[in-house]
């Protein structure tokens, strides 16, 4: 839907339903060096995240795969602690209405797919925080805790860059 702002700007709104309707630990590991720490490593940014996010959609299934990868380092050491291979299996349930059709051909238009990744992030990213407080529960870096941010940093940057103009 597009708006006009009281200075004539168009804004435009997409609301983007989802559904989550799969999400798994593929993988997750300690490292030696965290398993045989002498104490628990505690503290406000003693932690380093490393994170990667790959998105696969199928306009046939409506499914956005997110895949998200994070490595945790000692901040102070830059020793690998421990990592996460997460998937989930998002279905944009509205993924028809979002779409657009021009010269007989379906596409998405890049302030749908803006919205959508956002949404995709947002689910993956706070799912994998829960995962990550779950898999260190009881061991000495319990207190790496992934940080809350925005997850527009994780939009593919054509499409961030194309929203701007």
């Amino acid at each position: 839907m597009i708006n006009t702002d009281e200075k004539g700007q168009d804004i435009v709104t997409v609301a983007v339903k989802i559904k989550l309707k799969e999400a798994e630990i593929v993988d997750f590991s300690l490292t030696d060096y965290a398993e045989n720490l002498s104490d628990p490593i505690i503290g406000e940014g003693v932690f380093e995240f490393k994170t990667t996010l790959s998105f696969k959609l199928s306009d046939v299934t409506k499914i956005l795969h997110t895949k998200v990868n994070i490595i945790i380092n000692e901040k102070s050491t830059e020793e690998k602690l421990a990592s996460i291979e997460s998937h989930f299996n998002i279905e944009i349930e509205n993924l028809d209405e979002l779409t657009d059709e021009i010269d007989g051909k379906k596409s998405l238009p890049n302030h749908a797919l803006y919205f959508i990744f956002a949404s995709a992030i947002s689910v993956a990213v706070a799912s994998t925080r829960g995962m990550i407080i779950s898999q260190t529960a009881g061991t000495k870096i319990s207190k790496a805790i992934f940080p809350v941010f925005d997850p527009v940093r994780f939009i593919p940057e054509e499409i961030r860059e194309s929203i701007k103009q």
